[in-house]
């Protein structure tokens, strides 16, 4: 890791009300690039590998709804569980 200098206006500064306001801000504006980067390798991962991302997200929503509506079984309509 590196420490970087930059310049910040006294404008900027005065917005903020603290220098290290400013570098909390930019820190996790870095940090949400880093993690939309590896989302997209991911992504791209996902698709060569020929998976169908919203199949298993749909059967994965199923299981968890067939696993969940038996725990509330007295509060469901018998249609629930046909």
């Amino acid at each position: 890791m590196r420490t970087i200098e930059i310049s910040v206006s006294d404008e900027t500064i005065a917005r903020y009300g603290d220098p290290k306001a400013i570098a909390a801000k930019l820190e996790r504006l870095l940090l949400l690039e880093e993690l939309s980067i590896q989302a997209q390798e991911i992504h791209k991962a996902i698709q060569e590998a020929g998976v169908d991302w919203e199949e298993v997200a749909e059967e994965a929503r199923q299981a968890s709804w067939d696993k969940y509506k038996y725990k509330i079984r007295d509060k469901l309509p018998p249609e629930a569980f046909d």
